[in-house]
Formats: C-alpha cells, structure tokens, sequence
C-alpha cells in the first residue's frame, strides 16, 4: 500500500515554473502541476507509509524558497483501511477490494444516472 498526500501551494509572483521544476526532482513526487489562480501549484506525494511521507513531504516544502506562508496538506485516504474500518471485504488482493466489488450496487447505478455539469463543460 502507498500513502498519498496533495500539497497546494501558494508561490510567489513569477516563481510558479521554478517552483514547479524544482519540486518535480525531489524525491516521492508523483505529478506537480500548475493551476490558474490560488493555490498555483498543486503536488502529489507517493510513499511506502505515513511516516516516509511525512518526510518526503516536509522535504518537498522546504525544497521551494519561493513559497508564501499559505500551505495546504491534503492526506488522501487509504482505500484498504476505509475498506476495514467500513467492515467490508478487505481480504481481496486489489487495493480498492470492497470499492471495485460494488461496481453492480444500487449506489453505483445510481451515480451513473446522475449527471455532474462541470462549470468548464458547459456549452458557451
């Protein structure tokens, strides 16, 4: 299992591409991607457990010098453990064990049925 956490950052005008670079070298990320206004870097952090990225991530931060003082830290949870801790199924060997087996449910139909406009879909 990896632990997985989302950083969103605030750099300082004109340092979001050498931000970027940057934290794209350092060890653990996954993806650094610009955004278009606040926060304007989003960085995703891989790790074997939560202890390894608790550091990997304190070191990606402390990488950017151009960072302002607004850092938000998103830990993603991890599927197998909301597995257990929902009393499901967690004896399967894929990661997402009771969350793929319930592609059939009612809740999943009805999701299917249900349409999210996206803002950046709508026909201008």
């Amino acid at each position: 299992m990896s632990a997985r956490a989302y950083l969103l950052l605030n750099i300082v005008q004109g340092k979001s591409e050498e931000a970027a670079r940057i934290l794209r070298d350092e060890v653990g990320v996954v993806a650094v991607d610009m955004l278009e206004g606040p926060p304007d870097i989003i960085v995703l952090i891989e790790a074997s457990g939560r202890s390894t990225l608790a550091r990997l991530t304190v070191r990606a931060i402390a990488s950017v010098e151009a960072l302002t003082e607004d850092i938000q830290l998103l830990p993603a949870q991890d599927v197998h453990n909301a597995c257990l801790a929902m009393g499901h199924d967690a004896t399967k060997e894929s990661a997402g064990c009771c969350f793929r087996a319930s592609r059939g449910s009612a809740r999943t139909e009805r999701r299917k049925k249900t349409r999210i406009q996206s803002p950046l879909s709508a026909d201008d």
